[in-house]
């Protein structure tokens, strides 16, 4: 005899049932290709954009800390100062990327599409771009994009870094005290220069206050020119 159902079955359509298939599917293949991409890299970088919550950032920083890669963290990311990550840093601002971003295979990038314009200069260049965030949107029509909450993609995160990857970082953490020093003495050269303005202006707030820099050019203005001795709490729309 047929079972018998004790209760109402929910609705269902066989396109739905597809199209939830083959979204498993293209997140299965992207966290494959993902894994290999890291595997491989050899001149690497970690591209913080912003983060939701205290859970998402803790998860970036299990990730950047277990890679020992270089890493450029917006100050939404909630990391930019973080004294666990001061080792790979980099502080230098978009000049230094602007300077290096052809040097870099791989990028990763966790979190909120950055405001960095070296994200705009990874569309046509040969770098393999590997996003990661719980956002509906990649950012860059050729990156490898893999829908999902940072501290789920955290969970099993079992990739270290190498022994090329930490010599990479090594040479772009040279190149990028000295970028930082040039910046510094800029600031004080050019006290009136609006940069200079955001550097005493990150100074003069207290530590752990909220800022909220608007738009896409106070945001790159705070990344390149705030004090990273200060922790802030900083949003942006």
């Amino acid at each position: 005899d047929e079972p018998l159902l004790d209760a109402e079955i929910a609705p269902w359509s066989l396109p739905t049932l597809f199209r939830e298939l083959k979204v498993k599917a293209l997140d299965v293949l992207a966290r494959a290709e993902i894994s290999k991409a890291i595997e491989q890299a050899e001149r690497p970088l970690i591209l913080l954009g912003g983060l939701e919550d205290a859970n998402e950032i803790k998860a970036a920083l299990e990730i950047c800390s277990a890679l020992e890669w270089p890493v450029y963290a917006e100050a939404c990311s909630g990391l930019r100062e973080s004294s666990q990550l001061q080792k790979f840093l980099l502080r230098g601002g978009e000049q230094l990327l602007s300077h290096v971003h052809k040097k870099f295979d791989v990028v990763l990038r966790l979190g909120s599409v950055p405001t960095t314009r070296l994200w705009r200069d990874l569309e046509n260049g040969t770098c393999k771009v590997l996003s990661v965030s719980p956002l509906n949107f990649a950012g860059l029509s050729q990156s490898v994009f893999l829908q999902c909450r940072i501290l789920d993609f955290a969970q099993g995160f079992s990739h270290r870094g190498n022994a090329k990857q930490k010599e990479w970082q090594k040479q772009i953490a040279s190149i990028d005290t000295k970028a930082s020093q040039f910046n510094l003495s800029l600031f004080v050269k050019y006290p009136l220069a609006e940069p200079s303005l955001v550097r005493a202006i990150s100074e003069f707030v207290e530590e752990d206050e909220t800022i909220y820099v608007g738009n896409s050019l106070p945001i790159r203005h705070w990344d390149f020119a705030a004090s990273h001795d200060r922790k802030h709490q900083v949003f942006a729309n």
